[in-house]
């Protein structure tokens, strides 16, 4: 009488291999770095801001890419700003001018599902963001 092992087990050898790939698939994407993340915006999330000039900045954990941005929003939530923001030296920090009405709340995004052009050096997307505040 012959015993088997359970990796000479018809069935057993395929199992093995399946979770060898799984293993490996996992480990591949657990190498795969977290995307960007906003750090810190002006506003501040929930601020209440003086009516008149406003510089609207958000800085992400890493440098950016410059060719694109995504800042979301539209009237009436979003504040009447500049068309291109500056970019700080690091490339971590984008600034665009605006101006808010007292007696107004705005919500800004910064990415969102459709529009991802807030981008790391690496190609990958940020992860979307938002702030709302108000102006007095």
């Amino acid at each position: 009488m012959t015993q088997r092992t359970p990796s000479s087990q018809p069935g057993h050898r395929h199992a093995a291999t399946v979770a060898g790939f799984a293993l490996l698939l996992g480990s591949a994407a657990a190498a795969q770095p977290a995307p960007p993340r906003v750090v810190a915006t002006h506003p501040a999330a929930g601020a209440v801001v003086p009516a008149g000039p406003l510089t609207l900045s958000v800085t992400f954990d890493r440098p950016m890419r410059t060719d694109g941005y995504s800042f979301i929003g539209g009237p009436p939530l979003f504040p009447d700003c500049a068309p291109k923001p500056t970019v700080s030296a690091d490339r971590r920090t984008f600034t665009l001018d605006c101006k808010v009405v007292a007696g107004r709340s705005y919500q800004v995004g910064f990415n969102n599902l459709v529009h991802r052009n807030f981008v790391g050096e690496d190609g990958q997307p940020a992860t979307p963001a938002a702030i709302r505040f108000q102006a007095r």
